[in-house]
Parts: structure tokens; C-alpha cells; sequence
């Protein structure tokens, strides 16, 4: 007990005590969340093609997914578009770009449909268009799941 200024005990708590504040429920977040009746777990792994991601895909087949249960995945990427200033300098080579921003996404959603066959359960893919950094949780606000798996961010020393 600490002593207050009049010389008395006072019957404060001390600091970083517990508060009479409802705590939540503690929780594995090893554990998939419940699923709803009639419904499995949704589970989205963000895909860039680094070893990050593919160890995060790899850790919800092995360890998140349960086909009893009736979960589904959703592979998703994120295919950033040219860099709007150097547009103006191809102008006369715009169907060049955008021929090659359409190749650029077949080929991800290919190598994405390669990496479903690795998941036991229904899965679908999608390709997004812009920086992964806000095209994924915009993503997942218009289309919620229950559980995202990202690997660690996979940038080069050049990058850092």
C-alpha cells in the first residue's frame, strides 16, 4: 500500500493491476475460428511467389484447413500496374502496356491455379490489380473471410 500525501494508506491499486473491465475470452490463435452452422472456415492466403508466402500456404493446408468441416480457400495476388508517370512517355504504346499487364495477370492466376490443386478443399483464386499493401484488405472488407494467412514480406536488400 502507498502512503498519500496526508500520511494515511491509500487503497489504490497499483499500477498495471486488473481492472474491473470485462476481459475476452483467451484463444489459440493457432485455432481456425468456429465456423457457423452449415458453413466452413473461409481462410485467404495472400500469394506473391516469395518463400514467405508459399510457407504461409503451406502452414493453412497442413495446420488450418479441415475438409470435414466444410472449409474453403481463397488464393489471391496482387498484380501492381505500370507506374501511371511513364505512361505518358509510351502513349503512342498504349496497347503495348496494357497487353502486357494482361499477360502479367494470366500468368499469376496460372501459377495460382497450379498452387489450388494443393488445397484439399473448393478453392478459388483471383488476381487483383494494384499494390498488394491495399488491394488485399480492400479485398477481404468487400469479400470477408475468417482467417488471413500472409508470409513475412519478401523484399530484396535493395528493397530494405
Amino acid at each position: 500500500m502507498a502512503a498519500s500525501s496526508e500520511g494515511t494508506q491509500s487503497s489504490a491499486a497499483p499500477f498495471g493491476a486488473a481492472h474491473d473491465y470485462p476481459q475476452p475470452p483467451a484463444h489459440n490463435p493457432l485455432e481456425t475460428p468456429a465456423a457457423e452452422a452449415g458453413r466452413g472456415v473461409r481462410l485467404l492466403c495472400a500469394i506473391d511467389g516469395s518463400d514467405g508466402s508459399m510457407n504461409g500456404l503451406k502452414f493453412l493446408v497442413e495446420k488450418l484447413v479441415v475438409r470435414e468441416r466444410g472449409d474453403s480457400v481463397v488464393l489471391v495476388t496482387a498484380c501492381k500496374p505500370c507506374n501511371p508517370e511513364l505512361v505518358p512517355l509510351f502513349e503512342s504504346q498504349g496497347d503495348v502496356i496494357h497487353e502486357e499487364e494482361e499477360r502479367r495477370s494470366r500468368d499469376r492466376m496460372q501459377k495460382l491455379g497450379e498452387l489450388s490443386k494443393e488445397v484439399p478443399v473448393p478453392c478459388q483464386t483471383t488476381v487483383l490489380s494494384g499494390d498488394p499493401g491495399w488491394a488485399i484488405p480492400k479485398f477481404i472488407a468487400e469479400q470477408p473471410v475468417d482467417v488471413v494467412v500472409v508470409g513475412s514480406r519478401g523484399m530484396s536488400k535493395v528493397d530494405r
